[in-house]
């Protein structure tokens, strides 16, 4: 079976022929695509393309650079409210994009995040770059990790990897680009295939 964790189908390039890449995709054999929102309005974006096909699931997230911006984020308005066409979301299909980074107004939007995704009981996906200690300090103190999720964007080491696969079921998916070196390949050799 093949899943696409990590599709941006609602961005604005995909307006013109979205329907036909998303056709595509399961005529090559896709299953099920998570579409992630980077913004409050993608996130919306998101989970009404979740709500049209049945086979793709909404991640709600927000860039680091958007931040700053938000008074709060947009996880209990996406997950929880009809869409603006009046279809819902069920919530066994929401995912929360987390992206973690070491800045103050970031680490505080990343703790709110979790908070709201524990509430409504969400699997989380963390995108963590360069921010590990930052990252696992703040998953150890504000994430259940029984309520599921997964790493990407992973930038780290064996190490790291060791300690969020410590977290219980957040687990590492090294994605980041692999062309990067050979440190970030042996990382992901080394992770066990159980873990994912």
């Amino acid at each position: 079976m093949l899943i696409d964790t990590h599709a941006h189908l609602e961005m604005r390039e995909f307006n013109d022929d979205r329907d036909d890449v998303i056709k595509r995709a399961k005529e090559a054999g896709v299953e099920y695509i998570v579409t992630i929102g980077t913004t409050v309005e993608s996130s919306r974006d998101a989970v009404m393309l979740a709500d049209k096909y049945d086979f793709i699931y909404a991640a709600i997230g927000i860039h680091p650079h958007e931040a700053k911006d938000i008074l709060h984020p947009p996880t209990r308005s996406c997950a929880t409210s009809p869409s603006t066409e009046g279809r819902g979301l069920r919530r066994d299909r929401a995912r929360l994009l987390l992206r973690a980074h070491p800045a103050v107004v970031q680490q505080r939007k990343f703790r709110d995040m979790l908070h709201e995704a524990k509430e409504l009981k969400l699997p989380i996906i963390v995108h963590d770059r360069d921010a590990h200690e930052d990252t696992i300090r703040i998953l150890k103190e504000d994430w259940d990790p029984a309520l599921g999720g997964v790493m990407h964007c992973f930038s780290g080491d064996i190490e790291y990897a060791k300690q969020v696969m410590d977290l219980g079921s957040t687990s590492p998916s090294p994605v980041r680009d692999l062309s990067e070196g050979a440190a970030l390949r042996d990382v992901v050799k080394q992770v066990p295939s159980s873990s994912s």
